[in-house]
């Protein structure tokens, strides 16, 4: 998911509702699915390019896909998520028994469940836990590669209607929220044509 949002721009929505049939790694392309850009529908959609390494990471990960009709899924336990925690029974506040041993008599170990659709809390879990540690763990979530793909793009030199295309930009205030180029992208800019 790391490699798709900076090579792709997706949103985490976005990545998320992608399935393994968007993916065209012999035309380089994958189908974005979209809620945001056009509201009159409940769902629109963009394709954009694969980068070389994007295609290779993707043809890896698709010969070991545990099977979901979803890009990215995951089957077994996974800490913190409400539909493949390690146990089941727990009970709200309202209704919960008011001993340890009340409370313990409905838990249940859960069997593990078939491959499914991450939801929105278990990708950023993963993606917390992934960088937890590292120099990056003060990245906010998945956005952070949102913004760096349009501005990377347009730092070298990418048109910025292919830009808008790729990343599905239809006004100018989302193109002014990415316009914010590296500083020393700029000032070469300006060099270049007045010296």
């Amino acid at each position: 998911m790391f490699w798709f949002a900076a090579h792709a721009g997706a949103r985490r929505s976005e990545m998320l509702r992608t399935l393994k049939d968007d993916i065209d790694l012999e035309a380089g392309t994958v189908l974005i699915r979209e809620k945001k850009r056009r509201r009159d529908v409940d769902e629109s959609t963009r394709r954009v390019p694969l980068s070389d390494a994007l295609r290779e990471r993707l043809r890896k990960w698709l010969a070991v896909h545990p099977g979901s009709p979803y890009l990215f899924c995951q089957s077994g336990v996974i800490r913190r998520s409400k539909k493949r925690s390690k146990t089941t029974g727990h009970m709200g506040e309202k209704t919960r028994a008011s001993t340890q041993k009340g409370r313990q008599a409905g838990i249940k170990n859960r069997q593990e469940s078939p491959p499914g659709q991450l939801s929105r809390t278990e990708a950023s879990d993963h993606f917390n836990r992934t960088l937890e540690g590292t120099k990056w763990e003060n990245l906010t979530g998945w956005h952070c590669f949102r913004h760096s793909f349009a501005s990377n793009c347009a730092a070298s030199g990418v048109d910025q209607r292919l830009i808008d295309a790729w990343i599905g930009h239809t006004t100018e205030e989302m193109r002014r929220r990415y316009r914010h180029l590296i500083p020393s992208v700029e000032q070469a800019a300006i060099k270049s044509v007045f010296g």
